[in-house]
């Protein structure tokens, strides 16, 4: 059987889109592969090369970070900065090969990461339980009585993955508003709808069991508007659906309540920085404070690619916060991150790319790329969330996928912006 190009630049999307649950190297591979496929489209002509003006936020960004480096105290650190952030110089380019297919193609990536997501939470889920059955807890050894020693919550949970709990909770989010989306808009068999719906329900499980603050209230908020957008002329005329959607923004409510208590603990915004038992919310408080502190030194261009965990934990030290010390917390917060490292022109390039996609969204009624941009610009408020592999890449290519399917005219090979 001849191989043909279409199969095998296919096989690289799908192979890239199930790579961020396997092991680090496989998502580089996949990367490789993904440029190599893009190269031999453009040599073959089966692919015209464009520049997508929203995408280049990205570039712009990488470009800042890159000028940084003339300012850094450590070259080395800099340039392994950089070289983290390469995905966002090459996916949003890479990632045009989806043009190849017809506007299916994007339903068949995102079904197969809703697979893989699926596979992931039960892997999870059994050895949890494998972990009670045999030691007659669900805790761990040292700890009896916290939902982060709890072998069915939070990072316990996802070491059988090895993928951090939070990001784990990006994902699944991602996912289940997919499923929903499918769901409302398409016209599936009773099967293929029920068995979408189990997928939702784990999901949205699982994301309760990972106790992300941030995800447990962005999730029944992003479904609820979602439902909301897509029957609203059908809830305008019926009290039975009306009733529907207040008992689901009940639950929603309930859902999102719980998480946020368990993992905030408590609303005490009070804090002292040598405290040695803050809560999750004070110990934000206390490093963003850290980092604004720092900004203010040199808010224009920041200290450096790379400098920025030096800085801090100059600043650290001056506070005694010795627990954000002894741990080498970076600032939580991306925005503050860019902006402490690179200046106002790193996080302005930030900020762009949210704005940029988001009116590339408006103009395309894409819901979903304004939802995941949504999520993320929320996450990153509290997690700085483009210095670590499974946040970046994952970011950039879903965005990217998600716009250049707007894109896509089966075969033509050819897109404007």
């Amino acid at each position: 059987m001849r191989l043909r190009f279409d199969h095998i630049a296919l096989f690289s999307l799908a192979f890239y889109t199930v790579s961020f649950y396997l092991p680090h190297q496989a998502n580089t591979v996949g990367l490789v592969l993904l440029g190599l496929m893009f190269a031999l489209a453009l040599y073959l002509k089966k692919l015209r090369f464009s520049v997508a003006k929203p995408l280049l936020s990205y570039v712009l960004l990488f470009v800042i970070l890159a000028f940084g480096l003339l300012y850094t105290n450590d070259l080395g650190s800099g340039g392994r900065v950089l070289l983290k952030h390469a995905p966002m110089l090459l996916l949003p380019f890479f990632t045009q090969i989806i043009l190849l297919f017809d506007r299916s193609m994007l339903s068949k990536l995102m079904n197969l990461f809703v697979a893989a997501s699926a596979v992931a939470s039960v892997i999870c889920l059994v050895a949890a339980t494998l972990h009670f059955f045999e030691n007659g807890t669900v805790y761990s050894a040292t700890q009896k009585d916290h939902f982060v020693y709890n072998h069915f919550m939070h990072q316990l949970l996802t070491k059988p993955i090895r993928l951090h709990a939070v990001y784990f909770a990006l994902y699944l989010n991602v996912c289940g508003l997919w499923v929903i989306n499918e769901l409302v808009s398409r016209d599936y068999p009773r099967a293929r709808k029920a068995l979408l719906l189990i997928a939702f329900v784990l999901f949205a499980a699982l994301i309760f069991l990972l106790k992300s603050a941030v995800f447990g209230i962005l999730f029944p908020l992003s479904v609820s508007v979602l439902l909301v957008y897509s029957y609203r002329n059908k809830i305008l005329g019926s009290n039975r659906l009306k009733g529907i959607m207040a008992l689901l923004l009940v639950l929603g409510i309930l859902f999102a309540g719980y998480v946020t208590k368990t993992k905030v603990e408590a609303f005490d915004f009070n804090f002292k920085f040598d405290d040695a038992h803050l809560s999750p919310l004070t110990m934000r408080l206390g490093l963003w404070q850290s980092a604004i502190d720092a900004i203010k030194e040199h808010w224009l261009l920041g200290f450096g690619t790379s400098n920025g965990m030096q800085v801090l934990e100059e600043v650290y030290r001056e506070k005694g916060f010795e627990i954000a010390l002894s741990e080498g917390f970076n600032a939580h917060n991306m925005y503050l991150q860019y902006w402490l490292t690179n200046g106002i022109a790193a996080l302005a390039a930030f900020l762009g790319i949210f704005v940029a996609l988001f009116k590339s969204a408006l103009k395309h009624k894409n819901l979903l790329l304004g939802f995941v941009l949504f999520l993320f610009a929320c996450y990153s408020i509290t997690e700085s969330t483009m210095l670590r592999h499974h946040g970046l890449t994952f970011f950039v290519f879903i965005t990217s996928i998600f716009y250049w399917s707007d894109k896509s005219n089966a075969v033509e090979n050819t897109t404007s912006s």
